[in-house]
């Protein structure tokens, strides 16, 4: 069970030891995602952006750093934006959006 400081912590914790990922491979798309999810939690939003952005240049393939900045885009109410973005994702990998369609549905 965690106390409300550690759970306070995990966002700063996993930027961390993002950021150390990242300093050791910076090709490691899994780590700039990681560190964009806990900058965007830690409401650092363009840090976070900019993290997305750096995975999208070492995969174009992946839609998820697309779903990132669509995600900071919805935070910052820039609906018409986060709309394209997310549509991005969909073109560059079909399937990434199926199970976020599937929740609503229910």
């Amino acid at each position: 069970m965690h106390c409300l400081g550690e759970l306070e912590r995990l966002p700063d914790d996993a930027r961390a030891r993002a950021e150390r990922v990242v300093a050791l491979d910076s090709k490691n798309v899994d780590a700039h995602i990681l560190l964009g999810n806990a900058l965007a939690g830690l409401s650092e939003l363009d840090r976070a952006i900019a993290q997305f952005e750096e995975a999208m240049k070492v995969d174009s393939t992946s839609a998820e750093p697309y779903i990132g900045i669509g995600a900071v885009q919805v935070t910052k109410r820039q609906s018409a934006e986060a709309e394209q973005t997310f549509l991005h994702a969909v073109a560059v990998e079909p399937s990434s959006m199926r199970g976020s369609t599937r929740s609503r549905r229910r």
